[in-house]
């Protein structure tokens, strides 16, 4: 269904742009995200306060965390996360992409965020490398999963799979995946969920009441 719903662009490009990691920007030197800090130097980490307390050494919520108003990270977790990097059509060059500037906020931001294509840039040792952004990593993987491939897998009819993407399309926001926990008991469950949690993100089915992926 994935793979229908890209080769059909039937998604929304600015809310996967704004709401989702497909834009971020993958290093194909070692396949990890591409940190501000890799291609700027001095970079200092953005100060992140949306929704969001990060903690000094030794300090802790106030607060149990049932009755605590933000969620809390501690600084070397912060450190750790780094600020991620996506490209800029606007500009044609990487622009870090703070988790602050998500969602609601990216229209601020003024980016337009690749999605697919393979970029170069230059390391803050002066090595060059290739960059690619998630969305196309998994459009190229999913190109496997067409919906003739998926059936012969699954035993699902090829119809079946085809209108159900379709199905998910025209009702954007509205489509429940609903699967409870007892899915989960089994060996490599997680990859069945990152499946689901791709759907959801591609036909706009987060947050949304009356569609989600739960």
């Amino acid at each position: 269904m994935c793979h229908l719903l890209i080769k059909n662009n039937q998604y929304d490009e600015n809310y996967l742009r704004a709401n989702t990691d497909l834009p971020l920007l993958i290093r194909t030197d070692n396949w990890k995200n591409l940190k501000a800090s890799d291609i700027i130097a001095d970079y200092k980490l953005a100060d992140l306060t949306h929704h969001l307390k990060v903690m000094k050494p030794g300090e802790h919520p106030t607060m149990p965390p049932a009755f605590q108003s933000t969620a809390f990270v501690a600084e070397d977790v912060r450190k750790f996360w780094g600020d991620n990097v996506v490209w800029d059509k606007k500009t044609n060059k990487a622009v870090p992409l703070t988790r602050d500037e998500c969602g609601a906020r990216y229209a601020a931001k003024g980016v337009e965020s690749a999605l697919t294509g393979d970029y170069e840039v230059t390391l803050v040792d002066g090595k060059k490398i290739k960059v690619v952004p998630v969305f196309q990593l998994q459009k190229e993987y999913l190109e496997e999963f067409t919906a003739e491939n998926t059936s012969i897998m699954t035993g699902v009819p090829v119809e079946a799979i085809v209108d159900l993407a379709n199905l998910f399309h025209k009702h954007r926001g509205q489509g429940i995946i609903s699967t409870g926990a007892g899915t989960n008991h089994y060996f490599n469950s997680t990859l069945k969920d990152r499946g689901f949690m791709l759907l959801s993100a591609l036909s706009d089915n987060v947050g949304h009441i009356g569609g989600c992926f739960r």
